[in-house]
């Protein structure tokens, strides 16, 4: 609508600068693993990372739309409330920057947006189905991934138990760049979707179309800010860095798992 593109437009720029500081933070985890092992410089893993992130943008849609449409519903959603709940989270990824604090930069955003929608517009904003799954697989999907690396890791000793260890070491050092690859690709794909979806739904709102359409622009700019926050890294969030000195076949499992 005309008379809400300085809203749209204020919403999708503070929406990028928030996904830059919550992309500042996102490589700790899968770095932490790949430094702890020795496998990967802090450097080469930041280009390799920011590489894949931006290409994995351009994979699919499917989490934007949900962001867009399948979560909250935008004809009863004002401009103004997007724009407010992006406001919201930009500060919160700030100060988690600043404070280099191991928050998940799409929770906060998916947070502030549930909230500022619920504060505008009720419980009639929320899409119930929606959210419900949303939430099931936020809480559900740690808990797969912890039994999987355990499985993964257990079936890995068991087939390498016999092999001369210097070689096991080695040869999972270069399999750890392409468990961060996977991770990039995956990961990266996922915090410019929710970026782009929320952009999307600042351009969505008060409109009864109910079918939401992602704007180029938006994926572009998204997989960008993505980009430029991951390769601007120069720091690991403290709570990463909190790992013991794993071997390479362990940081593997857990990279791969993830």
């Amino acid at each position: 609508m005309p008379e809400n593109g300085a809203l749209i437009a204020a919403a999708s720029f503070g929406a990028a600068l928030a996904v830059f500081f919550g992309a500042r933070r996102w490589p700790g985890p899968g770095i932490a693993l790949t430094i702890s092992s020795r496998a990967m410089g802090l450097e080469p893993a930041l280009v390799l990372i920011s590489m894949l992130s931006f290409f994995g943008a351009f994979l699919s849609t499917s989490v934007s739309r949900v962001v867009a449409s399948g979560l909250f519903r935008p004809e009863e959603i004002a401009a103004g409330a997007v724009l407010a709940a992006v406001l919201a989270a930009l500060i919160l990824e700030i100060v988690a920057t600043l404070r280099r604090l191991s928050l998940s930069p799409v929770y906060i955003m998916l947070g502030t947006l549930a909230g500022g929608v619920l504060g505008q517009a009720g419980l009639g904003g929320l899409n119930g189905r929606g959210l419900g799954l949303a939430a099931g697989g936020m809480i559900l999907l740690p808990l797969v991934a912890y039994l999987l690396s355990v499985a993964v890791t257990i079936i890995l000793f068991f087939l390498v138990y016999r092999s001369v260890p210097s070689q096991v070491s080695r040869g999972f050092r270069g399999l750890q760049g392409f468990s961060l690859a996977v991770e990039a690709l995956g990961r990266g794909s996922l915090l410019v979707q929710v970026a782009s979806g929320l952009m999307a739904l600042a351009a969505l709102a008060g409109s009864r179309n109910g079918e939401a359409w992602i704007p180029w622009w938006a994926i572009i700019a998204s997989a960008l800010a993505v980009t430029l926050g991951i390769i601007s890294a120069r720091q690991i969030p403290s709570g990463d860095m909190r790992l013991p000195n794993l071997h390479p076949l362990q940081a593997f499992s857990a990279g791969i798992s993830s």
